[in-house]
């Protein structure tokens, strides 16, 4: 469970990391109310971390962010 945010998860469709394509963590998503920001994490599917990947003032910057994956650090 995600005390102040959003934990995204998907079937694994490229078997990248599942090769059965069972379901896989994405990103999780953080509110700092202290600083009123989004923290953007991935998963470091070796090491088994999540990872954080960028701050953002805005929920639909972060979206956008997460959407629009072109280095595949999220949708692997």
């Amino acid at each position: 469970a995600v005390h102040a945010g959003y934990h995204v998860t998907s079937p694994c469709c490229s078997r990248n990391i599942d090769q059965d394509g069972g379901m896989i963590d994405i990103a999780l998503l953080e509110y700092t109310g202290e600083t009123q920001r989004w923290r953007l994490y991935h998963k470091d599917h070796g090491r088994g971390l999540w990872l954080l990947d960028a701050e953002y003032t805005a929920l639909a910057e972060l979206l956008q962010r997460l959407n629009h994956d072109s280095g595949r650090i999220f949708w692997q």
